[in-house]
Order: structure tokens, then sequence, then C-alpha cells
């Protein structure tokens, strides 16, 4: 199973641990990053300077998905854990609801992975 997570969730930390995002917290150990994974930083601060709405920069980082994607080996690695093996992709943002990792999870499951989806404090639920 895929699951999204903040760093600071870790209740809802499960098998490899991969980060997204550009940066870890000081002394945070993952098993592996992502580079397809993490946004361009010039999108990232667009957003956080107020240059880019929320559908701006939804619309930026599927742009990003859309052309790493194809041109990785990421796919055919995130195949291992669509069985038995878990992975936690993490970022930074404890809410995802205005975060890139659920945009990940939209774009894995419009692509047959499996998704759970975590909440803050640990709670992982199934996406139906």
């Amino acid at each position: 199973m895929i699951y999204i997570a903040s760093y600071f969730d870790k209740k809802a930390h499960f098998g490899e641990l991969m980060s997204i995002s550009n940066t870890e917290p000081e002394g945070f150990e993952v098993d592996r990053k992502s580079k397809t994974l993490v946004p361009p930083w010039e999108i990232v601060d667009g957003y956080k300077k107020g240059r880019l709405t929320w559908e701006e920069y939804v619309e930026a980082y599927n742009k990003h998905l859309s052309k790493e994607w194809g041109t990785t080996a990421m796919p055919r690695f995130l195949e291992k854990f669509n069985g038995d093996r878990d992975i936690t992709l993490l970022c930074w943002c404890r809410n995802e609801e205005r975060c890139h990792r659920s945009l990940v999870a939209d774009w894995l499951e419009a692509r047959g992975y499996n998704v759970a989806r975590n909440e803050l404090f640990g709670e992982a639920k199934q996406k139906a």
C-alpha cells in the first residue's frame, strides 16, 4: 500500500519512508528521496508568496508530473507497493488539503495505484 503523510504524523508512517519534499526536518531519516514527486521550487515559492493561486499551483504541479512521470523509473518502483509492501510518501505540510501530497495521491489513484490518505493524528483511511 502507498500511504501519504506529514513528517510530523509519525503514527501514519508505514513501511519504507520516501521524502517527496525538497528537504526533510533536521535529524529525520528517510529510506529514499523522490526527485520526480518534489514540486519545482518556483511553483512552491510562487504559491507561498501569493503569485500563484492554489488552482494555478495544481495546474503547474500536474504539468510537472506529466513531464517527469514517463522519463523516470518511478512508475515501476511504485508497482512494488501495490501489493503487500508498504511505503509512505512524506512532506512537511501537516494538513494535506492544500499540499502537493494530496495531488500525488490523486495522480497515483488515477493511474491505478492503491493510496491510503492519512489524516492528522495518524488515522489512515482508504479512499473509496
